[in-house]
């Protein structure tokens, strides 16, 4: 049997990592060996995700709320000074506010899309001279709502399926740098951000009958451990049991 390629002691940049997602990838991560920047808006949860980690774990953290352009290129500015190296970058920070359209203002338009889609562009460009360098690896958390139409989500939906026509062409523009870019499309997961959802919809929820955040960390991971001659584009995974909100 094969053993896939390990990359550890490599370093890797992880939006949203406090909570949800990125953060069962940053734990995971971890325990094998990279070195993680955490990137999050509540400095409590940094230093708590700092103490969850295995000791011994190369761990630098960037107070952020990267909604806000000028905070997003003050961090950018800080890490490219401070790291000499970025092998893989994450975009697991996300936000939802579910609304119907005619209740939409243009705050909650620029909510979305600040967040969803123009923080991933900022920092993949900035970042994008170290992961050249290093034949890197983007990683978008994107999300099953660019599949179907669903009714309150149009601002939400709209931001991730400009983030999925972002990371499509931006593969086209990278891959001959040896620049890896994949997408991944979770299904409903177990994070507080379903857990909104559902409490929006008068739903009941139960995290037990969902994705968890574990599933989808274990298999970004599997797909970044690839050799060099393979490259997953994108995943998409869904719960085994099918929920309606």
């Amino acid at each position: 049997m094969l053993e896939m390629a390990k990359q550890e002691h490599k370093t890797v940049l992880i939006t949203g990592a406090t909570s949800g997602i990125g953060k069962s990838i940053a734990v995971l991560l971890a325990k094998r060996g990279y070195s993680l920047i955490c990137v999050g808006k509540n400095k409590e949860r940094l230093i708590l995700l700092e103490k969850e980690l295995k000791a011994g774990v190369s761990f630098y953290s960037y107070e952020c709320d990267i909604a806000v352009e000028s905070e997003v290129l003050d961090f950018l500015k800080r890490v490219n000074s401070d790291f000499a190296k970025i092998e893989i970058l994450i975009h697991s920070a996300g936000c939802i506010n579910p609304a119907p359209v005619i209740n939409s203002k243009i705050e909650d338009y620029n909510f979305h899309f600040n967040l969803n889609t123009k923080a991933p562009f900022l920092i993949t460009k900035m970042l994008l001279e170290k992961l050249k360098e290093n034949n890197g690896q983007i990683v978008f958390i994107n999300s099953s709502a660019v599949q179907r139409a669903t009714p309150n989500l149009s601002l939400y939906t709209a931001s991730k399926l400009a983030l999925k026509g972002f990371a499509d062409s931006l593969r086209q523009e990278v891959n001959q740098y040896g620049i890896k870019v994949i997408s991944v499309y979770p299904g409903q997961t177990a994070t507080p951000m379903q857990q909104k959802l559902y409490a929006a919809g008068n739903k009941s929820y139960n995290p037990e009958k969902l994705l968890q955040t574990s599933d989808i960390a274990s298999i970004i991971v599997n797909a970044l451990e690839l050799s060099a001659t393979a490259e997953v584009t994108d995943l998409y995974i869904r719960p085994s049991v099918r929920n309606e909100l």
